[in-house]
């Protein structure tokens, strides 16, 4: 059966044909036109798809680990981590967990357009927390290309009472000398009692108050070694431990490591 000449031209046009004089059934003819139809469409579709994605909304975000020091004294660490949209078209934050009831994430802008910048703000309240410490924020968009975005805070939160140094020792003929440590207050630290102790009795323990006055930021500890025990090459270890107590109550502890050897 012959094929009319419009449907020839067609097919030539969509490619399903290579040379408009080829003797092709009609059924035939049909079917390289559709297939070819097809595959344009497919071809188009495709490039809408990655045009669309291109040019949809994309937020681009600076860093997203932060490394934070409060001092000592302080309860809570703040920071910020920026954003922009580099799309075409309104990112919205549609919410901003984290992971836990202590940390807590607020954005900028809710809404933020083409070209539009911001930033999280996320704070810790780590409250008496002292020690390394991760935290982090999930913040939730409309962003297809990257709906979901982790922040993270590294805190390091200083110890407010600490013993310098953290290991005391005596080697075999030292026993007869005594070893002093530092009890350092940092930051709003106010001492009404200092009490030291040791959890061996092996070691007597006592604090020098400096003279003239209650409220200084640091205080001697002189530890001397007790004759306890009858071998003479025995080893002994304890720990000292002090308990600052300040004006409202508030307790504060700090331990050191004792060694000696005899």
């Amino acid at each position: 059966m012959g094929v009319n000449q419009p449907v020839v031209l067609l097919a030539v046009a969509l490619g399903g044909f290579r040379n408009v004089g080829e003797d092709i059934p009609h059924e035939e003819v049909l079917g390289r036109v559709f297939f070819a139809f097809m595959n344009r469409v497919l071809v188009a579709f495709l490039f809408c798809i990655c045009w669309g994605v291109e040019c949809l909304a994309a937020l681009e975000w600076g860093e997203q680990e932060r490394k934070l020091a409060p001092l000592a004294g302080e309860t809570s660490a703040a920071t910020t981590f920026a954003y922009k949209n580099s799309g075409t078209s309104a990112v919205s934050i549609l919410a901003i967990t984290s992971c836990c009831n202590c940390t807590f994430g607020e954005a900028s802008k809710q809404v933020v357009p083409p070209g539009g910048q911001g930033v999280i703000k996320a704070t810790f309240a780590f409250g008496d927390r002292t020690g390394l410490h991760e935290k982090y924020l999930v913040v939730h968009t409309d962003d297809l290309k990257e709906p979901t975005i982790v922040l993270t805070m590294s805190v390091q939160i200083p110890e407010p009472v600490k013993l310098v140094p953290a290991l005391i020792s005596w080697g075999a003929g030292e026993l007869s000398s005594s070893r002093t440590v530092t009890l350092e207050l940092l930051g709003e630290v106010s001492p009404a009692e200092i009490r030291a102790t040791s959890s061996h009795p092996a070691f007597e323990v006592s604090v020098l108050v400096p003279p003239g006055t209650s409220r200084a930021k640091s205080y001697q500890l002189v530890i001397t070694p007790k004759p306890f025990g009858s071998s003479v090459s025995e080893s002994v270890a304890g720990v000292l431990n002090v308990e600052v107590t300040g004006g409202g109550g508030k307790r504060w502890n700090a331990t050191a490591q004792m060694r000696l050897r005899r």
